[in-house]
């Protein structure tokens, strides 16, 4: 109940604000509002305001409702500057306290919330009528209960403020995981007038200077029982405010505090006062629908004061000093002493996010999180410190980083890192950063290692996660790491020269298509589908970017960096929870923006070895090929292999296989591959491929009825083959078509 007297204020005879002149004429012309009395109002901050007095006649109140709106209601209308929402008081002394309702203040009339929007945007099509029409709304609805929807979220019990108190990450609603030794933290003030303060372990705290930061031994916790939403209260600038407040729904505030402050000396006192620290009260409200029911949100507001629990506790009387030997000591039964003086600065309280809240706000499922693979990534340049940022945020933290190289200037072009990264290496770069952003880099394996020469222990690492991204750029670590059964799945992902393509390759669960594959089939499309002629070529030039002759980059906008980066983040986390392997390209238009999926299924692995040689292609190579020997039964055909050899790993790579030259002789029992087109077919294989993809040999099918092993004659066409790729010390792939499938034979042993 408010005592604010509106008759001892000034009567004016012209309102002072143009709205206010609005409103006088609306409210003549209303069937509902009648002029009482024009007076000015000038504010506790010296803020003048037109002062409306009128009286409310509300024909759709119901007689005698529950939620005692009358009738006839007398309102006050505060109007000030353009800026300025007009406000509406409540003036009858005994107006019940309702939902969305605002509390003016200390013995001030209620004030109805009208809207929800911002004042800007209040102010963009706010009239008079619409003002009156709106308060005529909020006392119909109210009177009837129906103000607030049942699928609105319950209203708080505080005003927010414009300061705030971040707790740690694992501290729960219920005040669990507390640190019951902390610091404040205070932030470098805002523009409006508000600041961040962080509470943090005493233990782990020190400040840019490495000194300790200021301690505060006490956090004071207040429980209070389930409260009905309903009026929401002015944030209380001083502790009897918040004392009055809490005990006025029902929490035994005053005592809780006595208790509290009284344990802290015990039954024999404490000597002194420690000076420079402060005391936060954490205020937990539970709020309720409706009486009753399970409370669906808890506010927690925090009460900064800039003051030793001791000396708070002598202010309120809980605590006195003995003249005797001039100790603290409990003192009974209490008094609020100066409690007036005791004041306080109201903090709104957030949490940092914890691996589950990132997960929520990215829209990612309870059981999707759950059900993400641990994983290791490799390579932290560009695009790799890119994905990591995003899935970092996502809630979806690395487990091991690997990477050799540091920060140099030229990298902050296109990585996440900053100056202040710069000499740091990559690995501890990112994981320091991605600690500062989500406070995850403390638990991750960072690894300064080159995984092509990799540590054993580096091994160990990787083998502890259950999934490889591959974001190194090189071609030899994949290919090595599809040799060895001990690790986990891969998937390799890369942006183009260009900066306009990117891909990935994603291996099956149970890696029986590996990376080696994956990447032969995926040159085979290059080669042969329209999309792949300007895919790996073009870049818009080379810089110099280290002493070294091999420190030369590329230059790439970091925008096509984190156009790839989105996409295959999200496509890396569907996948990973998939037990199929994948060849993905997404084909970017930097002009319109537009974005083109190729999607290749990737054809099972086939493997013949010569000795130490392994000799690699695919079930889609055999599909192709029976298909050319088919369309030219029942005569021979034939043509050129296209592939790669990696002597590092002692592999060749049959990529593709071409049709019969047009000037090529078949007959039913022999076959004499032409010349017409073969080198420019070869020179666009190489072009396409980024000169990976080249001649290695031939192959020819039989006819009908005969199956694919060598003739005599097909025995001295590899050997002459064999002499000419000596040359190059090259060995010579052949391979036949034949009635029971292929045959691959080569020609000469590889280089050991």
């Amino acid at each position: 109940m408010h005592d604010f007297d509106f008759q001892s204020l000034v009567d004016l005879e012209q309102p002072q604000f143009e709205r206010a002149q609005l409103l006088l004429y609306s409210i003549e012309r209303s069937g509902h509002f009648s002029l009482v009395a024009l007076k000015n109002w000038e504010n506790p901050n010296g803020r003048n305001f037109d002062f409306i007095v009128v009286e409310l006649e509300c024909d759709g109140v119901p007689d005698q409702n529950p939620f005692g709106v009358e009738y006839r209601e007398p309102l006050a209308f505060l109007v000030g500057q353009s800026d300025f929402v007009p406000m509406v008081w409540a003036l009858r002394r005994d107006f019940p306290s309702l939902i969305h309702m605002n509390d003016a203040g200390e013995n001030m009339p209620f004030c109805p919330c009208l809207y929800i929007e911002n004042p800007r945007v209040i102010n963009r099509s706010w009239t008079a009528g619409s003002f009156l029409k709106r308060i005529y709304w909020w006392m119909e609805n109210s009177a009837m209960g129906l103000l607030h929807h049942a699928d609105q979220a319950v209203e708080q019990f505080f005003f927010s403020s414009n300061y705030e108190l971040v707790l740690p990450a694992d501290v729960g609603s219920d005040f669990s995981g507390l640190p019951e030794a902390a610091c404040i933290v205070h932030v470098v003030p805002r523009g409006d007038d508000g600041g961040t303060f962080f509470l943090s372990p005493i233990s782990a705290e020190v400040d840019e200077q490495g000194k300790e930061k200021k301690a505060m031994e006490n956090v004071f916790m207040l429980n209070s029982s389930p409260i009905v939403q309903g009026t929401i209260f002015p944030s209380p600038p001083n502790l009897a405010r918040l004392i009055a407040i809490l005990e006025s729904n029902g929490l035994a505030a005053k005592d809780v505090l006595r208790n509290k402050i009284q344990s802290l000396v015990g039954q024999s006192g404490v000597e002194h006062i420690k000076e420079g620290t402060s005391t936060v009260i954490l205020v937990r409200i539970p709020i309720c629908r409706a009486d009753g029911e399970v409370p669906e949100r808890y506010q927690i507001k925090a009460f900064l004061h800039h003051e030793d629990p001791i000396r708070t506790g002598l202010k309120m009387g809980f605590l006195f000093v003995s003249p005797v030997d001039n100790k603290v000591y409990q003192d009974v039964p209490g008094n609020l002493g100066e409690q007036e003086d005791i004041e306080l600065l109201p903090l709104d309280v957030l949490k940092l996010n914890s691996q589950e809240d990132f997960c929520y706000q990215s829209g990612i499922s309870t059981h999707e999180a759950d059900n993400l693979p641990q994983y290791t990534l490799i390579g932290v340049g560009a695009l790799g410190s890119a994905l990591l940022d995003v899935w970092e945020r996502s809630g979806w933290s690395a487990d091991v980083l690997i990477d050799k190289d540091h920060i140099k200037p030229h990298n902050l072009t296109r990585h996440t890192a900053e100056i202040s990264y710069i000499g740091w290496p990559k690995v501890k770069a990112c994981a320091d950063r991605s600690n500062r952003c989500t406070g995850s880099g403390d638990k991750v394996i960072a690894v300064i290692d080159d995984v092509c020469t990799m540590r054993p222990d580096t091994k160990e690492s990787i083998c502890t996660t259950t999934l490889v991204l591959d974001v190194s750029t090189t071609l030899d670590y994949p290919r090595g790491a599809s040799f060895d059964d001990e690790l986990p799945r891969h998937c390799t992902l890369f942006v183009t020269p260009s900066g306009n393509d990117g891909v990935m390759l994603f291996e099956d669960a149970g890696r029986d298509i590996r990376l080696r594959s994956l990447e032969a089939q995926y040159y085979r499309a290059v080669i042969n589908d329209p999309w792949g002629e300007r895919h790996l070529i073009g870049h818009l030039g080379k810089f110099i970017s280290g002493a070294g002759c091999r420190d030369i980059s590329f230059r790439l906008p970091f925008s096509s960096i984190l156009a790839h980066a989105s996409t295959m983040a999200d496509q890396v986390r569907f996948h990973a929870r998939s037990a199929e392997g994948c060849i993905r390209i997404w084909q970017r238009n930097p002009i319109s923006g537009s974005v083109d999926l190729v999607e290749i299924t990737p054809k099972k692995e086939l493997r013949i070895q010569f000795g130490e040689v392994s000799v690699f292609y695919d079930e889609g190579l055999v599909e192709k090929l029976n298909v050319l020997r088919a369309s030219r039964l029942p005569v021979e055909t034939g043509g050129i292999l296209l592939g790669y050899i990696d002597f590092n790993i002692k592999s060749i790579f049959i990529v593709d296989a071409l049709p019969a030259p047009p000037d090529s002789e078949e007959t039913e029992t022999s076959f004499q591959r032409g010349t017409e087109g073969v080198m420019a077919s070869v020179d666009a294989a190489g072009s396409r491929t980024a000169n990976i993809v080249n001649y290695i040999g031939e192959w020819h099918s039989h006819p009908t009825g005969v199956e694919a092993n060598p003739s005599r004659l097909d025995v001295e066409q590899l050997a002459q083959l064999a002499d000419v790729l000596s040359e190059d010390d090259l060995p010579a792939v052949q391979l036949i078509v034949g009635e029971n499938g292929v045959n691959v034979i080569v020609g000469e042993s590889i280089r050991g």
